[in-house]
Formats: C-alpha cells, sequence, structure tokens
C-alpha cells in the first residue's frame, strides 16, 4: 500500500500536467494557423468554417470597431464580437467572428479608430473549453496526488503501529 501510494503521488500530478498541456496545445491550434491581411485586404478562407479577425493594435477593442467581410461571390457576411465563450459579455470581446459562407477571397474592412494599426490577423477562435479542460486535468492530478499521500500517510502510520506490536510482543 505505502508502494502504490507513494508511485501515484508522484505520477498523478505529472500526468496530469501532461495531460492538461496536451489538452491547451490542442485548443490553441488555431493560434498558430493565423493568416495576416491588411485593413481592406483580401485572405483566401475555406467554406463554412469559423473565423476570428484579431487586432495587432491592442488598443483596438472587438467591440468598438465594425467589420464588414465580403466572401468570394461578394456576399455580405454577418460579424459579432467575438468572445472567449458563450458565457463571457460582449463587453470582453478578443475581436470579430463571422462564418465562412464559400471557400475562396474574403475581402475584410474594418472601420479602425484613427492612429491604429491596419494589421489585422484573421484565425480561427480560440477554443476555450480545451484552456478549460485542461486547468481541470491538472487539478485532478494534483487531486488524486494529495489523496495517495494520505494514503501513503496512514500507511506509514499503520506500518509503525504493527512493527511496534511484533517488538513488544503484543501481536
Amino acid at each position: 500500500m505505502i508502494v502504490v501510494a507513494a508511485i501515484v503521488m508522484i505520477a498523478a500530478p505529472i500526468i496530469g500536467f501532461v495531460v492538461g498541456v496536451s489538452s491547451a496545445i490542442g485548443g490553441a491550434d488555431g493560434l498558430a494557423s493565423g493568416q495576416p491581411v491588411v485593413n481592406g485586404g483580401t485572405v483566401d478562407l475555406p467554406g463554412d468554417s469559423e473565423r476570428v479577425i484579431y487586432f495587432e493594435d491592442t488598443s483596438v477593442a472587438g467591440t468598438d470597431v465594425a467589420c464588414t467581410v465580403t466572401g468570394p461571390n461578394g456576399q455580405n457576411i454577418a460579424t459579432q464580437p467575438a468572445t472567449f465563450g458563450p458565457d463571457v459579455s460582449d463587453d470582453l470581446a478578443i475581436g470579430v467572428g463571422f462564418r465562412t459562407a464559400a471557400a475562396g477571397a474574403h475581402t475584410v474592412d474594418c472601420d479602425l479608430p484613427s492612429g491604429a494599426g491596419s494589421s489585422l490577423l484573421v484565425r480561427p477562435p480560440v477554443d476555450f473549453s480545451a484552456v478549460m479542460g485542461a486547468g481541470v486535468a491538472v487539478l485532478i492530478g494534483l487531486a488524486v496526488g494529495f489523496l495517495a499521500f494520505i494514503v501513503l500517510i496512514i500507511g506509514i502510520v499503520w506500518l509503525v503501529r504493527v512493527n511496534k506490536r511484533i517488538r513488544t510482543g503484543q501481536y
């Protein structure tokens, strides 16, 4: 019992951390696949996919800017503030989100405030549930490790008592 508890106490937090990091990396894959575009320029996007326009100028907020996205066939695509998830207020928008209809060149034009940089980045939205899942995996690993620590202490106390009884002949 003591050996198993010691192994679990060490291994559980490590496994929780590894699972958490791999989950977070999987959720952040979209961040690496961003396509830079100058305001008013075009970017080639796949069909039927969610995208977010991120502003490289950090002083620009998603709620303060109106963006127009025009699809490859000239149709206007509806945009809305993009947040980290459905439970987050639009006041905390990280960009402007939209869903493409058809694959091809999409024109992105945003009414940026004067003095703001015209560099934009179009990429998939951040999967906040994967980041939350990473945190949960780490917490579960720590909880299992803590329970194993308690079992380890109980096992050591039990072993000391049994050895004491054996030495005194009361066993």
